[in-house]
């Protein structure tokens, strides 16, 4: 099976919009557009697409037990990380005699919430301690779906399963987009949320899957030169769009962009392979997942102290927090500390 080194140069892409968008402020006194939303937007359509990918023809057991295990196994891998970042966050709260804004109730509610990677299903815990692991609870619930998912099409013998499925998930995408997004419906206020909600952000894997099912078959007969055309086309057009519509669109276009991007990218001999293919970016898109977890804990709680030890150059300021989590993202991604957490801390007493 080919291995889509480049599609690892883009999820690291997509992290550096996410981290842009966290540390924007830094650079720019307002966002030059919402960076966030469409590296989020990356990383779960593209984990739909690299699953179709890498198993769509698997043999998955697919009852619940066996569900369960399987997101378990997941959870696993980025736990621990979770909770480490959780508690130097409530050790920083407490160090600073932060009051908690809905009271002792909520404080406890949101601790529970975020131990147990559900708080995106609350959505006023959604942001709460180490904001960037709502998307946690998403794909916790995600990778509980995958074994049905994939048993689901490949036990489908009609050739225009992948499409059908893929016009719907889009028809019902841009309705829950028009509805959420311009109508401001909400069939649960204070509760339920669209951006975070687990459920809802099912819809862009499946839209990743299922548009990987769609395209696989394709097979462009261009030369290297045009297919490095069509890649950087693709990719100044994806900015370009998102730089002009970011406030007129709902999600389901930016969805289509991402998905025609990923494409583009894992078009063979063009110029991506060289750029975004090469060991730096294929080994920084392989730890992107640790790189999102410590990346805005470093930025709320080391901003003050850099600008001032810096003298408030904020340019510097951008680019140390950048490294620090990437060292860090680096330490966690180590084979010898990833085998002691799964090998020694999750078979400690702690965790029976």
């Amino acid at each position: 099976m080919q291995k889509l080194n480049s599609l690892q140069g883009l999820r690291f892409l997509g992290f550096l919009l996410i981290f842009l968008n966290h540390a924007g402020w830094l650079l720019w006194p307002t966002k030059y557009f919402d960076y966030g939303a469409r590296g989020v937007e990356i990383f779960f359509v593209l984990s739909g697409y690299l699953i179709a990918y890498n198993y769509r023809n698997a043999e998955f057991a697919y009852d619940l037990k066996s569900s369960f295990l399987y997101m378990l196994s997941k959870a696993k891998k980025f736990y621990f990380l979770h909770l480490l970042t959780f508690l130097i966050v409530l050790f920083h709260m407490e160090r600073h005699g932060f009051k908690y804004p809905s009271g002792l109730s909520g404080f406890i509610r949101d601790v529970f919430l975020n131990i147990t990677l559900l708080k995106s299903w609350y959505d006023p815990a959604k942001f709460t301690f180490n904001g960037v692991t709502w998307f946690l609870s998403c794909i916790l619930f995600i990778y509980l779906c995958v074994p049905f998912i994939i048993h689901f099409f490949r036990c489908k013998k009609w050739g225009g399963t992948a499409v059908f499925s893929f016009l719907i998930l889009l028809l019902l995408k841009m309705a829950f987009d028009t509805f959420g997004y311009k109508m401001g419906m909400n069939p649960w206020p204070g509760v339920f949320g669209w951006y975070c909600n687990p459920a809802y952000r099912l819809f862009d894997f499946l839209l990743g899957y299922t548009g990987f099912l769609v395209l696989e078959k394709t097979n462009l007969n261009v030369s290297s030169w045009q297919i490095s055309v069509i890649q950087c086309v693709t990719l100044v057009f994806y900015f370009a769009a998102c730089h002009l519509f970011d406030k007129q669109w709902v999600p389901a276009p930016f969805i289509l962009l991402t998905l025609v991007l990923i494409f583009a990218f894992t078009l063979p001999g063009g110029i991506f392979n060289a750029i975004f293919g090469n060991r730096v970016l294929t080994h920084l898109g392989n730890i992107s997942f640790e790189l999102y977890i410590v990346h805005q804990v470093n930025i709320n709680l080391m901003n003050h102290t850099l600008l001032k030890w810096t003298g408030n150059n904020h340019l510097l300021v951008f680019f140390m927090l950048l490294v620090i989590s990437w060292l860090m993202a680096e330490f966690f991604s180590l084979n010898p500390i990833k085998r002691f957490i799964t090998k020694s801390i999750y078979k400690s007493k702690i965790f029976i």
